[in-house]
């Protein structure tokens, strides 16, 4: 499949170039999404009624493939050990203290635990939807609680966003060439004693409300994505890329704000 590709000249923006690929129909989601956001499930496989230990304590937040594998496709995992309130990425055969990741696939993770084995499944539940208080950028929501890109704060740091309207929001982007470069404008690399780029700190210069409704502020610094170092724009495009052809459903951005770390985490329904 096609996805955009463009070129950002530095410093100066002379042109964007971009090809549009087909768009994503409902067909190619992994899930479908539960308009009253209360359970997302896939529609092929009941989600098991029985829940032991380590179903319990893990939630799966999402899937990608891993940048730049030298064995091909690798699938990674995004996982919430609910027990401590650390999240985990995590490869196949990868170990959680005593815990196996045995499989990773599109919409679920096999779990092992000596002689327990647990199958847990993409989804979440209205327990998860705590909001923290405090002062918030305010963006504009439809009467369902989404923004105007399909999202919906789950918790702290957590969003939950509809594939459908980030679709329309990313084609409306690539007709309109001009905003595209103001989005990319806007990230600025930050770079260390040696010159090398360590990341990208946000100036926004347009596309705030986008920016503001994904968690973003004023002088974050993005460090990774999904694990991986954004020391480049390509490294950017490509989980666009990911985006526009549906091989991610989750996406992790470590960021650096007023000095400390700080991690946001997106799925994709």
């Amino acid at each position: 499949m096609v996805y955009a590709a463009w070129s950002l000249p530095t410093p100066a923006v002379a042109s964007v170039v971009v090809a549009k690929g087909p768009r994503l129909t409902s067909s190619t989601a992994v899930l479908p999404a539960d308009l009253d956001w209360g359970v997302f499930q896939n529609e092929e496989a009941a989600v098991p009624t029985s829940r032991g230990a380590l179903s319990r304590r893990f939630r799966l937040a999402g899937t990608f493939f891993a940048y730049g594998s030298e064995s091909g496709d690798t699938r990674k995992a995004v996982l919430h050990d609910l027990g401590d309130g650390v999240q985990h990425i995590v490869g196949e055969q990868a170990k959680i203290g005593d815990v196996e990741v045995v499989r990773i696939m599109s919409d679920r993770v096999i779990l092992r635990r000596g002689a327990e084995e647990a199958e847990l499944w993409l989804g979440f539940s209205r327990a998860d939807e705590s909001v923290p208080s405090g002062e918030e950028v305010e963006t504009a929501k439809a009467e369902n609680g989404e923004d105007l890109f399909g999202g919906r704060k789950t918790g702290e740091n957590d969003w939950v966003f509809r594939r459908d309207a980030l679709q329309d929001y990313y084609e409306a982007v690539l007709d309109d060439p001009e905003r595209l470069v103001r989005i990319f404008d806007s990230m600025k690399a930050v770079r260390g004693a040696d010159n090398k780029i360590e990341g990208y700190r946000l100036d926004i210069l347009g596309e705030g409300e986008f920016y503001h409704a994904v968690g973003m502020r004023q002088g974050d610094i993005v460090h990774k994505v999904n694990g991986m170092s954004m020391t480049s724009r390509r490294r950017a495009e490509f989980f666009i890329g990911e985006f526009a052809r549906n091989r991610a459903n989750a996406f992790v951005i470590e960021i650096e704000r007023d000095g400390a770390p700080e991690k946001l985490t997106y799925q994709v329904r």
